[in-house]
């Protein structure tokens, strides 16, 4: 029986393996450019800022931290508020600040789209990197495995 919850252990870990590389190519499919040409990349490969988002209240939440080893890239997953919601508004920054009125605003994007379901049952992966010279985002809809929708609103 042990041998058989090996064997069973292994074929998961190969699926899951299988399964991350195949969202890891999906997503780069379709990225969208938040900010190049930049200089937040330090001679040894790490990152000078943060990159995060505005949450409740003003607060910058890093997704990114300063020191992180480039290229990286972090996932989120997104949901909606309220039933029937279609859309969901992401605002992006960088710096090192705990508050988005002393980071830089590098625009906000907008989820679109999202199928009609109860509130919390849409699962969109929105996934950020930082290269060393660009910050990027993407999104995946991990229902259908499509590339979510994704509008740049503003600067």
């Amino acid at each position: 029986e042990m041998a058989h919850m090996r064997k069973e252990i292994l074929i998961r870990l190969i699926a899951l393996c299988c399964f991350a590389t195949f969202i890891t190519c999906e997503k780069k499919r379709d990225l969208t450019i938040v900010e190049s040409n930049i200089q937040i990349v330090d001679a040894n490969s790490q990152t000078t800022e943060g990159v995060g988002l505005e949450t409740l209240g003003g607060v910058f939440t890093p997704l990114i931290t300063k020191g992180t080893n480039v290229p990286f890239e972090v996932s989120e997953i997104f949901s909606t508020a309220v039933d029937n919601q279609d859309q969901i508004l992401i605002s992006i920054y960088r710096g090192n600040a705990a508050r988005v009125t002393d980071a830089k605003f590098l625009g906000q994007y907008q989820l679109v789209q999202i199928p009609p379901a109860g509130r919390g049952v849409p699962q969109i992966r929105v996934t950020f990197g930082v290269t060393s010279d660009s910050i990027w985002i993407t999104a995946l809809n991990e229902t259908t495995q499509a590339p979510a929708k994704l509008i740049k609103v503003s600067k």
